[in-house]
């Protein structure tokens, strides 16, 4: 992830997680990319990235799909929701290939 997008959008935003979709595909020659970045608690949130605050980027080789999500809970709750989010938005970003 480019120092910039950190410095200026910090770790937990839509920048940060589309790099990281973006590097993933890049270093692993995969078809597909997830990337998950928040503040899953109890502490780290702030009043602009409460806790429970998510950002997820999924992509394959001919589009991406980001969005900020926001997660009611204790701390393993919220790494469970972003984790099935993650897989629905994989799931949905070739939908053709999934589920023909």
């Amino acid at each position: 992830v480019d120092d910039y997008a950190l410095e200026h959008h910090g770790a937990v935003s839509a920048e940060v997680v589309v790099e990281m979709s973006e590097g993933a595909m890049n270093v692993s020659f995969a078809d597909y990319s997830l990337a998950i970045s928040g503040v899953a608690g109890p502490t780290g949130g702030s009043d602009t990235k409460p806790v429970g605050t998510v950002y997820i980027s999924a992509r394959s080789k001919t589009s991406v799909h980001t969005e900020r999500f926001h997660f009611e809970g204790d701390r393993n709750y919220i790494q469970e929701q972003s984790v099935l989010m993650a897989v629905k938005m994989l799931l949905n970003i070739d939908k053709e290939l999934f589920f023909a």
